[in-house]
């Protein structure tokens, strides 16, 4: 998936009472805005023949989300202590709630809030 570099923002999760530490030791997640066009087809993707959420699709379009816009990551370790520095390490080997911040952040950041205009 392509992104614009400028694009990119930094976000610092409130996972684990990260943000009540000292700034220099805070986990923080360099992310990529999707596009609305990968929005909707993860939002398509999620959704079973029937229209309902299919647990099985909705975390495959997650998995794909957060490894292609996850694009670094400072200050975090696996349970093993090795470094978690992008998206496919995030999802392989951080915990689950970090993993559901991440893709929440994502979404805030890829949809304009109500009344905003885009530049």
């Amino acid at each position: 998936m392509d992104y614009n570099p400028e694009d990119v923002r930094e976000y610092v999760p409130d996972w684990n009472d990260n943000r009540e530490k000292p700034e220099p030791e805070q986990i923080v997640l360099e992310l990529a805005p999707m596009t609305g066009g990968e929005l909707r087809a993860a939002q398509r993707q999620a959704l079973g023949k029937n229209g309902q959420v299919n647990f099985k699709s909705a975390q495959a379009a997650i998995e794909r989300i957060i490894k292609a816009r996850v694009m670094g990551i400072t200050n975090l370790s696996d349970i093993l202590g090795r470094p978690v520095v992008n998206g496919k390490e995030l999802w392989d080997r951080a915990e689950q709630p970090l993993i559901d911040e991440a893709y929440s952040a994502l979404t805030e950041i890829s949809t304009l809030s109500k009344g905003m205009k885009k530049k």
